[in-house]
């Protein structure tokens, strides 16, 4: 899809009451999207305006913080759904299973040395630590899907 002519961008802010159209800086993209940032005279001030490029022409945005949730919901959106994030979600499940793993090797195997000799304080005391450190990366948070 080729890029918003000026004469269409003049046209969007126009029809939105967005100012006195005075020049335009892009496109850009940002998240996948095609973003022009339309520079407007109203009132005798200077303010920006931002279009997004759509099939159906563009999405008009007064400021930054109309347009800075929906660009925010879409770069989450994105990061969430790739690939990446969800090997990351297997990872972090490995991760965990893992450390369940070791806690309770490290708890039956401190509990047993602990009941069977009587010179076993040191070697209960590495397997209690070692526990704790499993026990603490058992315990992240995992996101659920």
């Amino acid at each position: 899809m080729p890029p918003l002519a000026r004469p269409a961008l003049r046209e969007i802010i126009k029809s939105n009451r967005g100012g006195t159209y005075h020049s335009e800086y892009g496109p850009t993209q940002i998240g996948g999207k095609t973003v022009w940032e339309i520079w407007v005279t109203q009132d005798g001030l200077f303010e920006n305006r931002f279009i997004v490029e759509t099939n159906a022409g563009g999405e008009y945005y007064d400021s930054f913080q109309t347009f800075a949730p929906v660009l925010n919901n879409q770069i989450q959106e994105t990061l969430s759904s790739g690939p990446t994030a969800r090997a990351n979600i297997h990872l972090m499940t490995l991760r965990a299973y893992v450390a369940a793993f070791v806690f309770i090797l490290a708890v039956v195997g401190s509990f047993f040395i602990a009941f069977t000799n009587k010179d076993s304080d040191a070697v209960t005391a590495i397997l209690g630590v070692v526990a704790s450190g499993a026990a603490f990366f058992f315990g992240r948070w995992l996101p659920v899907q």
